[in-house]
C-alpha cells in the first residue's frame, strides 16, 4: 500500500476540479495506460508464439543454456463459494468485511 494510500483510506464523497497540472497529469497517465494495453496484446501473442514453437517441451535453449521456461504447475485453491455453501454459519463466523478506495480512469 502507498503512502498516499494510507494518508487518504477514506474518500468525503465530494469532487475537486481539475486544474491544469492535475489535466496534464490524467491526459500522461491515460496515455500511458493506452500504449501498455497494446503492449500487453504485443507480449500475448509473443508468447503465444514462442508456446506454439515450444509444443510440449518445458524449456527453450540457446547453445544449451535456457532463454524460458513453459513448464506445469500444481496449485491448491480455496473453493469460498463450495465452503459457503456447505458451512455457511462457519463461513459467516469467519467472514470479514474490509474497505479499500478503487482508483479507476473514466
Amino acid at each position: 500500500v502507498s503512502d498516499v494510500s494510507l494518508m487518504f483510506e477514506k474518500d468525503a464523497g465530494t469532487s475537486i476540479e481539475a486544474d491544469g497540472k492535475a489535466l496534464a497529469l490524467f491526459n500522461d497517465l491515460r496515455d500511458m495506460k493506452s500504449r501498455r494495453k497494446s503492449l500487453e496484446e504485443e507480449i500475448a501473442i509473443s508468447e503465444e508464439k514462442l508456446k506454439m514453437y515450444m509444443q510440449e517441451h518445458s524449456v527453450l535453449t540457446l547453445d544449451g543454456k535456457p532463454l524460458c521456461t513453459w513448464k506445469s504447475q500444481i496449485s491448491n485453491r480455496f473453493d469460498q463459494k463450495l465452503f459457503q455453501s456447505v458451512h455457511p454459519e462457519l463461513f459467516e463466523k469467519f467472514k470479514t468485511t474490509t474497505t479499500q478506495r478503487v482508483f479507476r480512469m473514466k
